[in-house]
């Protein structure tokens, strides 16, 4: 192709900065190898920070083969689909690789669906698998969609120790106003009223002289 020719099939390329190449030529690997690649190449480095606790790649990439056993010994195979149904969280990466690694397709469920939408996804896309956060596990049950095996998890698996045990308790029980009908209850965790006293009330510690 002359120069002509290929200016008029990518004219935009006149408005690259010097030193960028018009075109790139990309190897044919999958996304989970170029993982595995830098999960080789930084170990100890964090992957991921959730909620201030770093999860290594070491740590990332033992969990995300692991997960992937576990999935082909439940039947995962290549070409099969398995369903992510969980909320941002470092286990919405593990279950992501992990089904890729099975040579298997993910489709992700809104964790905002209802149990009618969820069996519409589940039904539509063929997934028998599905990975599930412990809190929408109801809604799996409900939905009534054909299943192989659902695997459960939690957020509090990957929470930093003290995170992980305010999440848990439930300090007092709050009866916001409703407009109609009964006042529903909804439990404040001791970890929300601790955010919030630490942002009326931040630490001022003396000043050491």
């Amino acid at each position: 192709m002359d120069p002509l020719q290929r200016y008029l099939s990518k004219p935009w390329v006149k408005f690259y900065q010097p030193g960028v190449p018009p075109s790139v030529e990309f190897q044919a690997r999958p996304v989970f190898q170029l993982f595995d690649e830098a999960a080789a190449r930084w170990p100890g480095r964090d992957a991921l920070v959730f909620y201030g606790r770093g999860i290594t790649y070491r740590e990332l990439s033992d969990a995300i083969d692991r997960l992937s056993c576990a999935l082909a010994e439940l039947g995962v195979r290549k070409g099969d689909r398995v369903a992510i149904y969980l909320v941002n969280s470092p286990q919405f990466v593990i279950a992501y690789f992990a089904a890729l690694k099975c040579g298997a397709a993910v489709t992700s469920i809104s964790p905002l669906y209802t149990s009618h939408e969820v069996r519409y996804q589940l039904e539509d896309s063929g997934a028998r698998v599905v990975v599930c956060q412990d809190l929408l596990y109801e809604k799996v049950a409900k939905c009534g969609a054909p299943l192989d095996a659902v695997v459960v998890t939690s957020v509090g698996e990957f929470l930093p120790p003290l995170k992980r045990l305010l999440g848990k308790t439930a300090l007092a029980r709050l009866f916001p106003e409703m407009n109609l009908g009964a006042p529903r209850i909804p439990p404040a965790a001791n970890l929300h009223w601790l955010q919030d006293l630490l942002k009326k009330y931040p630490p001022r510690p003396p000043q050491v002289t």
